[in-house]
This record gives structure tokens, sequence and C-alpha cells, in this order.
């Protein structure tokens, strides 16, 4: 058996994030692979298609952040280090999974992770969303912590944080 070296590392591929489709024909994941060049990984959705045995690339840039399966049978993604259009924003884009080009299908206005569609529903999913809730004044800083905790969010100073069942830990 050879040892693992630097060289040898670049050659190793990451699947990640295997989800099936909602008529359970097509398994699709994330491959992550290193990029010596642009000193990072970079990530494409490849399908599996269950019918036929073949497995295929869909997406091609790189660039995939994450993924979900549409009620419709369509792939709804977001792209990695994407500058947003106006202060903070998602931009969603949707792809069939047998190929194509990818479309946009809409943009929140915050950070958001990938959205959970309801039973039976295309318009309609929840999503969580990474909103700047302080302004500068109310941001914490050293000494005064406490003026920016409320009961409408909560800071934590660490991660992992931890919950004791008592309530959150973070620093103790």
């Amino acid at each position: 058996m050879k040892k693992i070296t630097a060289e040898t590392l670049m050659e190793f591929r990451f699947p990640s994030s295997p989800r099936i489709s909602p008529d359970g024909t097509m398994t699709a994941l994330l491959l992550k692979q290193p990029d010596m060049k642009a000193n990072k990984y970079v990530s494409d959705i490849w399908v599996y298609d269950h019918e036929t045995a073949n497995t295929y690339q869909l997406t091609s840039k790189g660039n995939v952040a994450d993924f979900t399966w549409m009620p419709c049978g369509s792939i709804l993604f977001t792209l990695a280090g994407e500058k947003a259009e106006k202060g903070v924003s998602t931009n969603y884009y949707a792809i069939s999974p047998k190929g194509g080009e990818a479309v946009k299908f809409c943009t929140l206005p915050v950070r958001s992770g990938m959205p959970v569609f309801l039973p039976g529903e295309e318009k309609r999913w929840l999503v969580s969303a990474l909103t700047d809730l302080l302004t500068d004044e109310e941001a914490p800083t050293a000494g005064n912590e406490t003026k920016a905790r409320t009961e409408d969010y909560r800071i934590f100073e660490e991660v992992p944080f931890w919950s004791n069942g008592n309530g959150d830990v973070s620093k103790r």
C-alpha cells in the first residue's frame, strides 16, 4: 500500500449530502474535491439514475454550496461565495436533474439555508434565515454583552454551544 502524500490527497473526492428524489428514481449528492490552484474545495452536484444505473455530473462550476429536491423533481441549489445583489441576500437556482441550464428561482433578502418544502406544496416552504438582528449601536462589545441580550435571540460566543437541560451554556 502506498503512503498518502499531498499529491495523492489532491486526487481524493468526497461525496456528501446524498438525497433521494421525491419519486425515488434518482439520488443526487455533492462531490467535493480539492483545487490546489485556487486553494479551496470545489463542489458540484452529481446524479445517480436508479433506472439506468448511470451517474453524471449535473453542475460544473465547482461553487455549489448546498441543494435540495423540489416536489416537482427539480433540484434547488445555492452557490458558495456569490456576491449579494443588494446588501445581504441568498439566491436560489433550479435545474432539471436530467440536465440543462440552471435558472434563478428566487432571491431572499437575508442569508438563509436550504428550504424544506411543505408536503404537497411547491410554493410553500420553510427556511432558516441568518439575519443581522443588531444595529451597530446594539452589537455586543467587551463589557456590554447584557445590553445585546433579549428574548428574541441569543448570542453564542463559542461553537459548538451546549444545552444542559436548563438552558444554553456558552463560555462556561
